[in-house]
């Protein structure tokens, strides 16, 4: 395995698969959880779900919630499923396999705006504690009715990097929130975003930053290859 000559920070878990290709790749990847992902309590869930079984129309914007639904949903739904591309798409076509996906953007205001296109009078959004009021803004402006079920409680894990890295990774704004609880950056050290609305938390920071081509942890890796090849191509 080649030596690492650049060292990057995840703020999220990786696959040991993912962390080996940037190695052999020449980067090294280090991961901290900064965020806690706690399912809700059970029983809440399937009263919820019980409760909201008329509604066909399904709103998914992050892998967890999928993984989570699905694990009390005994058969396959009869759901039409608008979710983000990427992981959660992913994870949808894997673990719904029966399901319908009506559509899937980038972003959260992508996905609303669709959601409004299709003329869709009632949705049903699963989403963590804390969310960003895009979606269900957006909607209520335009009158579709959203009823949204927290399926997940986000709990920030914050931790004090004392080294320093050549980048870092984020995978979601409160991701970039608890990171900067407790830490502070150089200017010049780039971030490396998993989608839009991440660099959007991002952006109140003069660092610059790099968006994965597609919302996946996989792709944000390459992203960050090609980014660095491309730097040594110039020099």
């Amino acid at each position: 395995m080649p030596e690492t000559s650049i060292h990057i920070l995840s703020t999220k878990q990786l696959p040991q698969t993912h962390i080996d290709y940037a190695a052999n790749e020449g980067i090294g990847i280090s991961c901290k959880n900064f965020i806690r992902i706690e399912p809700v309590h059970a029983e809440a869930l399937r009263k919820s779900l019980r409760s909201t079984e008329q509604i066909k129309t399904i709103i998914f914007t992050s892998e967890q919630a999928v993984k989570i639904v699905a694990e009390y949903i005994h058969a396959s739904p009869d759901w039409n499923i608008y979710c983000i591309a990427g992981a959660t798409l992913q994870a949808v076509r894997l673990l719904m396999p029966n399901a319908n996906v009506a559509g899937t953007t980038d972003t959260g205001r992508e996905l609303a705006e669709l959601v409004v296109k299709d003329q869709v009078k009632e949705a049903l959004f699963f989403c963590s504690n804390i969310r960003l009021n895009t979606i269900p803004d957006y909607l209520n402006r335009h009158n579709t009715n959203i009823k949204e079920v927290v399926v997940y409680n986000t709990i920030p894990n914050p931790h004090q990097v004392n080294e320093e890295y050549d980048g870092i990774m984020f995978f979601s704004p409160s991701g970039v929130e608890s990171f900067f609880s407790v830490n502070k950056l150089t200017d010049g050290v780039p971030f490396f975003a998993i989608g839009h609305t991440t660099a959007n938390a991002l952006s109140s920071y003069p660092n610059p930053t790099i968006i994965s081509e597609r919302p996946e942890p996989s792709i944000l890796i390459e992203t960050i290859v090609n980014h660095y090849k491309a730097l040594n191509a110039e020099q």
